[in-house]
């Protein structure tokens, strides 16, 4: 399996380095998401997957053969980006519970997959139109996937489960005995196809519905066509048959309908969540979250989420909030740490396993990066002129709202958390992208010389 894995990746690499940008990250996607992640190629001593052959040549693309990177301004997230990365190998170095030669390697590994992606995008999606084709692609490659969760939910079967058997670092057994454990729920299998638990497999759906509604507006599809595509992600949501996705679903499709108000958002917002909060403690002796577990697929698993928050903000970080742990918890290639002693050892919380594994040097910058993705698009917000441009803004917005909560009660694995530092550079991006927008439109109404259309081809020009 090696050896094709080998073939599929170098075959990708020649498309991304040849094909325009935009067109190299149609082919990055198919090998990030129809591909498994476990499926690897060793080069030297790092394991190499399909996706992280690719990225190279899509960045070698950038960096060769286009004018991208005189574009391209370094700014505060850039530097919050490459801070998060720093300290998560201080915090290791500091733990000392690993070997350096073996945290780098990891720690190489974590940034093929998420901080190169991020500064792509942060090249390519520089303009709306490219913006539109990012999400299109993203759906597009959704299709078959959908399609597949669908009839894993419902025989049981995953159509690409035979690769298995092939997957590195010892997630072989893992995902064999984890496929053993996953029993129906009500009535249904839980599907996952390539990626590596259903719950993931759920939040990239859930991800894809509100940025699929996004396109509504844009007048490049048909209505009807938006709308089955919009219930092909839902159905892929309910195919993983798991509760974060469908409050990630849920949360991001509250603050869609609350898109008409949007003159008085933050406060609305914020008065709202509070009201609700004390309502709840008013009317019961419970926290809010407590009857978040009642919606929940598995109330074991819901509790166990809450307890592991409690554990860790009430005593269990006791003498290592600086540094954290290092690489302690549930899963293969963790190192052995005796200070470690939890009773719960699954992050299921991706706060929470930041924290444990790199402390408050981690978390700081993390916290960090998710404020000011969300400043951006604030900004972006006030730059818009159109109603179309709003609400693509308000659907990115819906779709990361979504997420964060979820992601109280599940880490981004493999694929979403790839696909949460894209869109974290998408939306680093969209100040920028929706000025060049009403600069554009405002030079298309007015094309008074030959030197203002020749502006308008610079601006929609690759």
């Amino acid at each position: 399996m090696e050896a094709i894995t080998f073939l599929i990746g170098i075959s990708g690499f020649i498309l991304a380095f040849l094909l325009r940008p935009i067109k190299g990250l149609f082919i990055y996607f198919v090998g990030l998401f129809w591909y498994s992640q476990y499926l690897t190629v060793s080069i030297g001593t790092i394991d190499f997957t399909v996706s992280r052959i690719i990225i190279l040549a899509l960045l070698a693309n950038i960096f060769f053969r286009t004018r991208l990177v005189r574009k391209f301004k370094w700014n505060l997230m850039d530097n919050l980006i490459v801070a998060y990365v720093f300290a998560q190998l201080i915090a290791l170095t500091i733990s000392g519970n690993v070997p350096v030669g073996a945290f780098v390697e990891r720690q190489a590994g974590s940034l093929f997959d998420t901080i190169l992606p991020y500064f792509a995008v942060r090249f390519i999606i520089n303009s709306k139109e490219r913006l539109i084709t990012f999400i299109k692609v993203l759906i597009i490659i959704a299709i078959p996937l959908a399609v597949a969760g669908v009839y894993q939910c419902l025989t049981g079967f995953d159509p690409v489960g035979f690769m298995t058997k092939h997957f590195a670092w010892g997630y072989s057994e893992l995902m064999t005995e984890m496929g053993n454990r996953i029993v129906p729920r009500l009535g249904f299998y839980r599907a996952y196809v390539t990626f590596p638990v259903p719950i993931s497999y759920g939040l990239f759906f859930a991800g894809l519905a509100p940025l699929c509604i996004g396109l509504w507006k844009q007048k490049i599809w048909e209505k009807l066509r938006i709308i089955v595509l919009f219930v092909l992600m839902l159905i892929g949501i309910l195919s993983s048959m798991s509760s974060a996705p469908s409050f990630s679903i849920a949360a991001s499709m509250i603050l869609l309908a609350f898109f008409p108000f949007t003159r008085f958002r933050g406060v609305f917002l914020l008065t709202f969540f509070m009201c609700f909060i004390i309502f709840i403690h008013l009317c019961s002796n419970l926290p809010f979250y407590e009857y978040l577990t009642r919606f929940a697929f598995s109330q074991e698993g819901a509790y166990y989420r809450i307890n592991l928050v409690r554990e860790a903000l009430f005593g269990g970080m006791t003498g290592h909030w600086v540094a954290g742990y290092g690489y302690v918890g549930f899963g293969p290639g963790i190192f052995e740490n005796i200070d470690f002693n939890w009773e719960h050892t699954d992050f299921v919380n991706i706060y929470i396993g930041i924290l444990v594994r790199y402390g408050l040097l981690g978390l700081l910058p993390f916290l960090g990066i998710n404020i000011l993705y969300y400043r951006c698009l604030y900004q972006a917000v006030k730059r818009t002129l159109n109603q179309a441009d709003l609400w693509l803004i308000w659907c990115i917005l819906s779709t990361l709202i979504g997420w964060n909560i979820a992601m109280m009660t599940v880490s981004a694995m493999d694929q979403v958390n790839t696909l949460l530092f894209m869109l974290i550079g998408t939306s680093c991006n969209m100040p920028y992208i929706i000025m060049m927008a009403n600069r554009l439109r405002k030079l298309r109404k007015q094309p008074t010389s030959e030197q203002s259309l020749s502006t308008v081809n610079t601006l929609t020009a690759y």
